[in-house]
């Protein structure tokens, strides 16, 4: 089969792609906005990229109007975020966290996540994650 992404919407790639490349893992992204608060993101477009040094690639994509999402605004600013692995433990506070919300709500505190502090940047980790990168 041969698909030509250029004659498809934008939706439609989407998913394509989304469909095609499984199993996707699903992870929190925390950050840090401009007043401190934890923004919680969950994403299914992320992978490990190098083990040495040890590194993952996120791809974040854009808000209608091509307006950065706040995931990305916070990391080009900071330079820091955490990758939270999801399980089914957390799959409800998951689904709600994906709600649209102004960046100055911290999606965590709305949702009674427990965080914990991280050793080494600002950003902190979810206590439900297994495991945080």
């Amino acid at each position: 089969m041969e698909i030509d992404p250029g004659t498809n919407t934008m939706a439609e790639n989407y998913k394509i792609m989304t469909g095609l490349v499984v199993p996707r893992p699903i992870a929190w992204i925390s950050t840090l906005n401009e007043a401190g608060s934890t923004n919680l993101s969950p994403f299914s477009a992320f992978t490990f990229c190098s083990h040495k040094p040890p590194m993952v690639a996120v791809s974040i994509g854009r808000k209608a109007g091509s307006v950065l999402k706040d995931s990305g605004n916070n990391i080009l600013r900071t330079g820091e975020f955490v990758v939270n692995i999801v399980n089914s433990a957390a799959l409800a506070a998951m689904h709600h966290s994906s709600a649209v919300v102004p960046p100055e709500v911290s999606e965590a505190e709305a949702l009674n996540l427990q965080q914990l502090p991280s050793v080494t940047i600002a950003p902190p980790r979810i206590a439900v994650a297994p495991a945080s990168l």
